[in-house]
């Protein structure tokens, strides 16, 4: 059985993003005090965050009001599900108890704003759809009445021939009311990408919550205009099938090596099937994440683009340990450090995955854990002869290895089984230098849970000699414009090895397959061009900071290059942090200033390259060898022949 949406649907509101909830043998006679208590609760929330407001005048409901008059719905006539809903609140009147699955639904839809729907499976006769309605489609309103039909080129869900909603989310109709019987059940989650964070936080948490107090089977994941349908049950095959274009999750990440090792026998499945809860550790010893961290951490985008909900843990507990690395003990950090680095790391994790990503810092859980306690707890469940036969462990142990550092392997292995029971987190990833920490956290659940979880590790990213691209070789570029320019970053990308480009390409990119395999055609025919680095240079920073920052470093890149350097920036010639530079002062003359910061070898040659019109200023030839620079610009580019550039700071 299929969702699907109208591809006309996504040509009128192209950023709509679905979250879909599959839930199977739900039991809505089971009564929950949970649910009431939740549902109380966030009424009484709502109630108090909508004093003295106008509701379709809050920045969560203005995109449905915007987005109803896209498809030709006048709002104030026909309201959105969410917006009706928090107007009878903030009235002071409560939402009526139902049944627990619809009192759940409305309790999350309050809390986080967005209008969910709930349809009973079983009373589809075919596919569920959102398209435009026709005139042998049927609405019954609830509580039953006269039969509709929905008005031309009006949106609707419908299953056949049954509209289950009319006007997109306006109501819901009799013939999709959910009962005491209702067991199979379709939850859609309404939403932009402006908002999918909060779409897929609510179905985070109504899964995690379904999970844990119901038995229940549960399928999920997106729809949105390059994902317009999701299936379940008979046609997952259907989504599988031979000659499929697109390939699933798991087969892409394979296909850009982004998968080394892997555990859970199951893992394909669940990956490409979408609705996993996932984390990915960063290590807060800097404060910004590197250029070899970057495709890692992409990954966690890719696996959110395939309908999996992310958490990003930064270890503030464990950057006060520090891992083994396998060549010698790691420096102690300051604590105040440690606690820098995490706000910056988490600000950098929210700017590239969305303000409400979620990040949480492991110190939460461990600043309150007894000693004594975490032994009984964590260390009585691992045994050490498993610990010391861990690669990294290993090899260190032959340097010297200290406890602290020994025990990270618990800490991060309660992390997993932390995030689990209190997150519903099933799957873990990270480097492969971490393998031996994600499986520790496989066991600890397995032990002591008795669950099954899953983990699979990234190949680290290394140049062609073998050497790791990251901070602690020396090679790294920083993801923070502030310490690596959007310009140097350009440059560092635009030289990557030819040999291994085709790799990098596939790892800090979303380019498909077929576009790859065009563009490294197109690249090995002439080399020299540089096509592939161009394309990944472009996809990189545009995706860290924006066109047009891509447009700043490519204007910088030619300006360099042609030597028309008279329009760039103070802002801009500062960012140049591989070019050569010298303080100056207003009085000091150019002659004294080439040859005594050896710009040339000696006075002679200065007058030389002056009378030549070798010496260049600002994009402009200079020949007086007493001119001073009196300009209002703090840094100015001086050029010596065609390409050796200095930079002369005020």
């Amino acid at each position: 059985m299929k969702f699907k949406v109208s591809k006309d649907f996504f040509e009128r509101i192209p950023n709509a993003y679905f979250g879909v909830i599959i839930v199977k043998n739900f039991d809505n006679k089971k009564q929950s005090d949970k649910i009431t208590n939740m549902l109380s609760e966030n009424m009484q929330e709502a109630l108090e965050k909508l004093k003295d407001v106008k509701v379709k005048e809050e920045p969560y409901i203005i995109p449905y009001r915007e987005a109803f008059k896209a498809i030709d719905i006048n709002p104030n006539k026909y309201m959105c599900s969410i917006e009706a809903l928090l107007t009878r609140i903030s009235k002071g009147k409560d939402l009526p108890s139902i049944n627990p699955i619809v009192d759940l639904g409305n309790a999350l839809s309050v809390k986080y704003c967005l209008p969910i729907g709930i349809h009973d499976i079983d009373n589809f006769k075919g596919d569920i759809e959102i398209r435009k309605g026709k005139e042998t489609d049927t609405f019954i309103p609830f509580g039953g009445g006269e039969i509709e039909h929905p008005e031309e080129n009006e949106y609707v869900y419908v299953s056949g021939s049954e509209v289950k909603t009319r006007k997109w989310t306006w109501r819901q109709g009799e013939k999709s009311k959910i009962t005491e019987q209702s067991k199979n059940l379709f939850i859609p989650i309404d939403g932009f990408d402006t908002n999918k964070d909060e779409v897929l936080k609510l179905q985070q948490e109504m899964i995690k919550f379904l999970k844990e107090n119901y038995d229940v089977e549960i399928e999920s994941g997106i729809v949105n205009k390059d994902h317009p349908e999701f299936s379940w049950d008979q046609d997952k095959k259907e989504n599988n099938k031979e000659g499929d274009k697109e390939m699933k999750l798991y087969d892409d990440l394979k296909w850009r090596g982004l998968i080394k090792e892997e555990a859970g026998d199951d893992l394909e499945e669940k990956l490409n099937a979408g609705g996993l809860t996932f984390y990915i550790g960063a290590d807060p010893s800097a404060d910004s994440l590197h250029i070899g961290q970057f495709p890692t951490f992409l990954v966690a985008e890719r696996l959110r683009r395939g309908g999996h909900n992310p958490i990003i843990l930064v270890g503030g507990a464990t950057g006060r340990v520090g891992d083994p690395r396998g060549t010698g003990e790691r420096e102690k950090r300051e604590i105040s450090v440690v606690e820098h680095n995490f706000q910056k790391i988490k600000a950098q994790m929210k700017k590239l995955f969305g303000e409400e990503t979620i990040v949480v810092d492991n110190h939460e859980w461990f600043k309150d854990y007894n000693y004594v306690e975490f032994l009984r707890d964590v260390g009585k469940a691992i045994n050490v002869s498993y610990m010391i036969n861990k690669d990294l462990v290993k090899r260190q142990m032959e340097v010297g290895i200290s406890y602290a550092e020994f025990s990270y392997m618990l800490m991060q292995g309660y992390d997993f089984k932390y995030l689990h029971d209190n997150y519903g987190v099933d799957l873990q990833f990270g480097g492969s230098d971490q393998w031996g920490n994600l499986t520790t956290g496989i066991e600890l659940i397995r032990k002591l849970n008795g669950e099954e979880v899953y983990a699979f590790s990234v190949p680290l990213l290394t140049d062609s000699t073998g050497k790791k691209l990251g901070k602690s070789y020396g090679n790294a570029l920083w993801l923070d414009r502030e310490k690596t320019s959007p310009y140097e970053m350009y440059q560092y990308l635009l030289n990557f090895e030819d040999s291994m480009v085709e790799e990098y390409i596939k790892k800090y990119t979303f380019l498909s397959k077929e576009e790859i395999e065009s563009i490294m055609e197109e690249h090995n025919k002439a080399p020299e061009k540089r096509l592939a680095q161009r394309k990944i240079a472009e996809e990189v920073i545009t995706f860290l900071h924006g066109k047009e920052a891509l447009e700043e470093a490519i204007m910088i890149s030619e300006a360099l290059f042609s030597g028309n350097v008279k329009d760039l920036t103070d802002e801009q010639i500062e960012s140049l942090k591989d070019i050569e530079r010298f303080k100056i002062t207003e009085e000091d003359k150019l002659i004294d200033i080439l040859t005594n910061n050896k710009i040339t070898s000696s006075r002679r040659e200065s007058r030389e390259l002056l009378e030549a019109g070798a010496i260049n200023l600002n994009g402009e030839v200079v020949k007086d060898e007493n001119m001073q620079i009196k300009n209002n610009r703090k840094f100015n580019l001086i050029r010596r022949g065609k390409k050796k550039y200095f930079i002369l700071e005020k």
